[in-house]
């Protein structure tokens, strides 16, 4: 982090700098308010960035559980849901749910989904 302001602070001093030189004079408190501004904006954008790299990524079959779909037909207790745009085999343990319904992914065996009756609330 302290090399990412470094680098920003540096920049801002070569700003300034060549302001000076084509003779744009700014007052003190205008440098500290855009030197501030700087470190702060810094500091928020590299803990945005380390937060977004330091989270796991879910592919495969752990990225299925919790997915969100409609059913294609019936599943009594098996047949077709539509997840993320793809059509998957799935089995309802819970009974039967019709053509049309919202289903969520609550298990996966192989390349069968296990889905349940999405709640309404």
């Amino acid at each position: 982090m302290v090399l990412a302001l470094i680098d920003d602070i540096a920049i801002l001093a070569l700003v300034v700098f060549i302001l000076f030189l084509a003779g744009v004079r700014l007052p003190v408190p205008v440098l500290v308010i855009l030197g501030l501004a700087v470190i702060t904006s810094i500091y928020f954008l590299h803990r945005a960035i380390v937060r977004a790299l330091r989270r796991r990524l879910v592919t495969g079959a752990e990225g299925m559980i919790g997915a969100f779909g409609k059913t294609v037909e019936t599943l009594a207790p098996a047949g077709m849901v539509e997840i993320k745009g793809e059509y998957w085999k799935a089995v309802s343990p819970h009974g039967k749910i019709e053509e049309g319904c919202d289903v969520k992914v609550v298990g996966i065996s192989g390349l069968t989904l296990e889905v349940k009756e999405k709640d309404n609330g």
